[in-house]
């Protein structure tokens, strides 16, 4: 049976592959506007792909979208999507602080499920 989560609030966890194309900044941002909106709390986004600055980008996103802090996760095995830079390195360079201060932490990704599910409801 289908619940909103206007009707029954539920954490979330997104688990992108940010990376060569944009249909997933726009996931992300929508994502963060029904949070901010309906009042649901996201635990945390996951980068499936070994690219930093995928992950750096949804830093990027999180601070543009004034959303606040949650966990970013990404694959800790190098070589997928690593070279697939094509706005990614861009936005990171550009407009993630964190990841430009060198303070961006980011959870392997079995780490970052496993802690994220422990700590749910």
């Amino acid at each position: 049976m289908y619940e909103s989560l206007k009707a029954k609030k539920r954490s979330v966890i997104l688990d992108t592959d940010i990376g060569p194309d944009c249909d997933d900044v726009a996931a992300l941002a929508i994502l963060i506007s029904y949070a901010k909106e309906l009042d649901f709390p996201i635990l945390g986004v996951c980068n499936c792909t070994s690219n930093i600055y995928g992950s750096a980008t949804i830093d990027a996103i999180r601070e543009f979208c004034s959303y606040g802090d949650f966990k970013i996760g990404m694959y800790s095995k190098p070589g997928f999507y690593s070279d697939n830079t094509k706005y990614n390195k861009y936005v990171a360079e550009t407009y993630s602080k964190k990841y430009n201060d060198g303070k961006l932490e980011l959870l392997p990704h079995v780490t970052f499920y496993r802690r994220l599910l422990a700590e749910a409801e």
